[in-house]
């Protein structure tokens, strides 16, 4: 039996051995805790499917897309960070199968064992009366708005779940990269309304999942998921916890959109839009 395929507590022989010979085993790197279920279990098979610029895209066998990215690369949500962006100078090709599990992420020439884990949840404090609505105008007003955008804000005021169907649809796989802009701005929006306690949270947030399903790309479609359990690319929770009165506010808006090419900007509209609408069923409790 390889020892890959043995866990004591959920760390597999190989990485306990790391511990005294890291280089023998791989990069050590700290997981999102959202993995902890896939990387903790028994090694199951898994295919690159992306390489982009400082990153490496996995599909687990049971269908769970992880990221291995480098130092400063967006904190996604279902993300590994490896500590030395050299780490991922050789990176495998898309098509090259491995394993994950036992808390490694072994594929080709990419080797890597779970030293830590954070949590992609941010930690907000209880909310004050009034304070939310007094820190969206900081976070920058929400001007150009496309048509579409325009349509998702109405049927957030509306509170029907016909109008915020059809508003989502119209977003979903708007614009190419990655994640199209549409998408980034639903990422944002349903990360605030799950993070930020919006009473109809759920209903909106199984409105824009059904709207997505296979229209659009499958990061974005993880990243959906993974905001509707309030599990954020970390750039958003910063800025949550900035307009919730934890943080510099300026530094967190501009933190988010310095993300990717034009992801930041998308994203923070969709946290301002989902800010003000929780800011508002707030005035009407």
């Amino acid at each position: 039996m390889s020892d890959t395929s043995v866990a004591v507590r959920g760390v597999s022989l190989t990485a306990m051995r790391a511990r005294r010979d890291p280089a023998a085993a791989g990069v050590p790197v700290a997981a999102s805790t959202a993995l902890h279920p896939a990387l903790t279990g028994a090694p199951q098979p898994a295919v690159v499917v992306g390489t982009p610029t400082g990153a490496v895209y996995l599909r687990t066998e049971s269908g769970e897309l992880l990221a291995v990215l480098v130092p400063g690369a967006a904190r996604l949500p279902m993300g590994a960070v490896v500590g030395d962006r050299d780490a991922l100078r050789r990176r495998p090709g898309p098509g090259q199968r491995g394993y994950v599990g036992a808390g490694r992420i072994d594929a080709g020439c990419l080797s890597a064992y779970v030293v830590r884990w954070w949590d992609p949840r941010p930690a907000l404090p209880r909310p004050r009366p009034g304070g939310l609505a007094a820190n969206i105008g900081g976070g920058q007003a929400l001007s150009g708005r496309r048509e579409a955008v325009q349509a998702l804000a109405a049927a957030l005021r509306d509170n029907t779940q016909a109008a915020m169907s059809d508003a989502a649809r119209r977003l979903v796989g708007l614009g190419s990269g990655l994640t199209p802009s549409g998408d980034d701005v639903l990422i944002g929006l349903v990360s605030a309304l799950v993070c930020l306690g919006h009473p109809d949270a759920g209903r909106v947030t199984g409105c824009v999942q059904r709207a997505a399903a296979d229209r659009t790309t499958d990061l974005s479609l993880a990243l959906l998921w993974h905001a509707s359990l309030g599990q954020c690319i970390g750039e958003v929770g910063h800025l949550l916890r900035a307009l919730s009165g934890v943080g510099d506010l300026p530094a967190a808006h501009r933190r988010l959109l310095a993300v990717g090419h034009s992801s930041g900007g998308a994203l923070c509209l969709g946290v301002l839009l989902g800010a003000e609408a929780v800011a508002r069923a707030a005035q009407h409790r």
